[in-house]
């Protein structure tokens, strides 16, 4: 079983317009289209950084069908998620989404299984993507890996706080993965913008996916408004750092498998 394929992510979109703004200045990549949710949201209430959380009812309408988009739920939550409430976000996520991004707590592996049965029954194979905070590792994935439940790991210390990610720290999570699950897509996450891409140009060299989010907005309150020109400059610069006439990080090592998974 090979990885996935590896993706390029702007996270806290919050309408189609965004998104067709995106795809407009995405130079043909994948682009992981990542809306966030959480336990709040869920409820019906209003997210501290409401500016990046839509309504639960207008996930569905977010989601575009072009093929060069991945779209991806991210729920995040204190507790995990139980199959009550992972089958209510399949519903509302709608048959234009692609998958799930679990922030914070996970759901049980249990739980995860008869979630992946739902989308199963649909003639779709899920993206799972399970977010690796501060101190996770080998063994906590291991539970997930070996079952076959997931498809990526994103690493990710920041929480979509904007925290600069430790690219060294990154790099040695991102070579232990790699060498115990080579199924799965790896990506790394942490204040990342046009300025910053370069630093984790040698992962990406090495299929590695990346997601931005607060580096993409403004000051604003509620979480910052997504800034159109920000993200503009931080496709141009992965797709910069991914150019194939650039040498690979290691002898031999073969292109990033960026074409669209569907």
């Amino acid at each position: 079983m090979s990885a996935p394929p590896a993706y390029v992510g702007v996270s806290g979109i919050v309408s189609r317009t965004e998104v067709l703004a995106a795809i407009s200045a995405f130079p043909g990549r994948q682009l992981m289209v990542g809306v966030l949710a959480s336990d709040k949201t869920l409820a019906g209430q209003q997210n501290l950084w409401w500016r990046r959380y839509p309504k639960i009812a207008s996930i569905a309408g977010i989601f575009s069908d072009d093929p060069r988009c991945l779209n991806l739920v991210h729920y995040g939550a204190d507790t995990p998620p139980d199959g009550d409430t992972l089958a209510r976000l399949f519903e509302m996520s709608g048959h234009r989404c692609h998958g799930f991004q679990f922030n914070g707590a996970w759901p049980s592996a249990h739980d995860l299984w008869a979630f992946r049965r739902l989308y199963e029954r649909t003639g779709r194979e899920p993206r799972i993507v399970l977010q690796l905070g501060r101190g996770a590792g080998v063994a906590h994935v291991a539970p997930y890996a070996s079952r076959g439940l997931i498809t990526d790991v994103l690493i990710d210390a920041s929480g979509g706080t904007g925290e600069p990610l430790d690219v060294e720290g990154a790099a040695e999570v991102f070579g232990a993965q790699r060498a115990a699950y080579p199924h799965l897509g790896i990506g790394v996450a942490g204040g990342l913008c046009a300025e910053t891409v370069p630093q984790v140009a040698p992962l990406l060299q090495r299929s590695a996916s990346v997601d931005a989010e607060s580096g993409l907005r403004d000051g604003d309150d509620g979480g910052g408004r997504l800034d159109l020109e920000r993200v503009k400059a931080y496709l141009e610069a992965v797709a910069e750092a991914v150019r194939p006439s650039r040498s690979p990080s290691r002898p031999g090592a073969p292109s990033p498998p960026w074409s669209p998974s569907r």
